[in-house]
Formats: C-alpha cells, structure tokens, sequence
C-alpha cells in the first residue's frame, strides 16, 4: 500500500477499493489510511474475491492488484500505461491487459 500512495497512483482512479478476505475493523482503518474504500466477505479464495470485487462495480474499467504488487513506477508512467491498454480495450483490440 505504501507503495501506491508513495506514487500518487490512486489519484488517477475515481475510486480505490480494497477487498478483504474476512473483513475486520483495522482493515477498515488500513484502507482508509492509505485513500483506499474498504469492502470484503468471507474468505472464499481470490477468484470468488476479485468475482465479488468486480460484481459490485459499476464501471467499464476494473484494475485488479494484489497485495504482494508493489508499484515500481511513477505516476506518469503508470498513468502512460494505462491510458495505452486502455486505448486498445476502446478499439476492441484486446478484452484484457496484463500489466507488470
């Protein structure tokens, strides 16, 4: 988490959520702590909780992380990439990126 605040990437988003597995007061407190939304459910493994992460959007666009992620690259060049898959996802060229 440190890692994204460290690099203003959560400024380029409209909204950071972060999704726990067995939701607890204290994740509640980390997330906002580091300008994320806190949501969860039970632990249910990491495919039912990106399911459920993804479900309870309502966006065109999801950008999935995970905690061991850490982001090695600044905010324009994060933002660069984004806009980069993002243009390929609007003309139909791709259905997903991955990004390293």
């Amino acid at each position: 988490l440190e890692s994204y605040r460290e690099s203003g990437i959560v400024s380029l988003f409209d909204r950071a959520i972060i999704w726990f597995q067995d939701k607890r007061e204290q994740d509640e407190e980390l997330a906002r702590r580091y300008g994320f939304e806190a949501y969860g459910s039970e632990n249910r493994g990491l495919a039912m909780a990106m399911h459920n992460l993804t479900t309870a959007l309502n966006t065109d666009y999801v950008v999935l992380t995970e905690n061991d992620c850490a982001v090695v690259e600044d905010k324009e060049e994060v933002g660069h990439q984004l806009e980069a898959a993002l243009g390929l996802l609007e003309a139909g060229r791709i259905d997903l990126m991955r990004l390293r």
